[in-house]
């Protein structure tokens, strides 16, 4: 199988999940987002759906695809969460994690398990702040750990149009180095209606190299819709 054919089956799998997804919290039908960022290096395709299952459990999926302008190349990338609210605790969940990588000799399935946090830091009438954390311990190798932090600002600017800032890090830890990668993505951006997004952002890359880091930068344009 191709990288082209998994990626299209891999969001066809996922527009599947939004459709077919229960709507059974309070008549809260999926949220599905979608972007596309075009950068000097390469271009991406970034799909993200959320359902609510019941009163306590909701799933996320997501599939990220990159496509190398050099050499043509489709990378696809992919993982489901499926989450339980801790009562006890407000905005905490137990989260188990499948991620679905490509090795280039087929996909290899990696299961997971960690907690999803999230929090709103700051709601006022035009200023909106929240925070979201999700570690997640590799159950085939518990020495690795991810961590993934989403910080997003918006400021209201009229009834239909409001700027934000998203922030997205992604840490990859082990018990033999202080890091194994690092993955940043800021979003700058103007959205209108709550639904359509335009911007600029970049996709930032660090990794050890040596004594130092390496690290590789990517800086384009993206455009986002929200179903």
């Amino acid at each position: 199988m191709n990288k082209i054919t998994q990626t299209k089956k891999n969001l066809l799998g996922i527009a599947a999940a939004a459709i077919l997804l229960p709507q059974t919290h309070a008549n809260a039908a999926p949220e599905v987002s979608v972007e596309g960022f075009i950068a000097d290096k390469y271009a991406t395709t970034d799909t993200k759906v959320f359902s609510p299952i019941g009163e306590r459990n909701s799933i996320f999926a997501r599939n990220i695809s990159t496509f190398d302008k050099q050499t043509g190349n489709i990378s696809p990338f992919s993982y489901i969460d499926l989450n339980q609210s801790i009562p006890k605790v407000q905005g905490l969940d137990l989260t188990y994690e499948t991620t679905f990588l490509d090795t280039g000799q087929g996909i290899d399935i990696i299961p997971g398990i960690g907690f999803t946090y999230s929090r709103e830091l700051l709601n006022t009438n035009k200023n909106n702040l929240s925070l979201l954390v999700v570690p997640i311990i590799n159950l085939r190798n518990p020495e690795s750990i991810t961590l993934q932090a989403n910080l997003n600002y918006s400021r209201e600017l009229s009834k239909n149009l409001k700027a934000f800032l998203d922030l997205e890090t992604v840490t990859g830890f082990s018990t033999r180095n202080t890091y194994d990668f690092l993955s940043i993505k800021p979003r700058l951006g103007l959205e209108y209606k709550g639904k359509y997004a335009i911007g600029v952002g970049a996709d930032i890359n660090v990794t050890p190299s040596g004594n130092g880091n390496s690290t590789d930068h990517n800086l384009g344009v993206f455009g986002r819709v929200k179903f």
